[in-house]
């Protein structure tokens, strides 16, 4: 009986691990579950209608982060996708509701990212820290989101120049 109940239990958490994420879309290092926790996270902290017209989506969020891992050795993307499993998964401890972060409505992620934010834990404000900086980065490097708030890009040789 109790292999039975710890046999379910392991389906259970399978299912909620790994199905209903569909493909990554093309990306080269962010699968479909990290795409789908990015686009929740950027979409409640920049969504459409917001500051500024252009949302999460319209930034090209998604993208960009998977550019970045690019620039990270693979133990880094393993913590940086460590991240989003557990801002995904954490709903089970934290959130409104058991479902993962990306299933959840937008008002309700925001409810949850909130909670993260204003933790009494300080490793858990740290993790909504390290989050944040990574979300905000991506958007803010969007060239419609640079034009709204009135920041020049380098030319080519200026920012070739800045990198090195």
């Amino acid at each position: 009986m109790f292999g039975f109940i710890l046999g379910a239990l392991l389906a259970l958490a399978a299912v909620r691990v790994f199905v209903g994420y569909g493909r990554s879309g093309g990306f080269r290092y962010l699968s479909g579950r990290d795409a789908a926790v990015l686009d929740a996270v950027g979409e409640a902290m920049f969504p459409a209608g917001g500051a500024i017209a252009a949302s999460a989506r319209d930034a090209g969020l998604i993208s960009y982060m998977d550019d970045y891992f690019s620039w990270h050795s693979p133990a880094n993307r393993f913590l940086m996708k460590l991240l989003f499993f557990l801002f995904e998964h954490a709903t089970l401890v934290f959130g409104p509701s058991r479902r993962r972060l990306s299933a959840l409505d937008p008002r309700a992620r925001e409810e949850y990212l909130a909670g993260w934010d204003e933790s009494r834990f300080y490793l858990r404000r740290m993790a909504f820290q390290s989050l944040r900086a990574m979300v905000t980065m991506a958007y803010l490097a969007s060239a419609e989101v640079e034009a709204h708030l009135g920041v020049a890009r380098p030319h080519a040789c200026q920012e070739k120049a800045l990198i090195q």
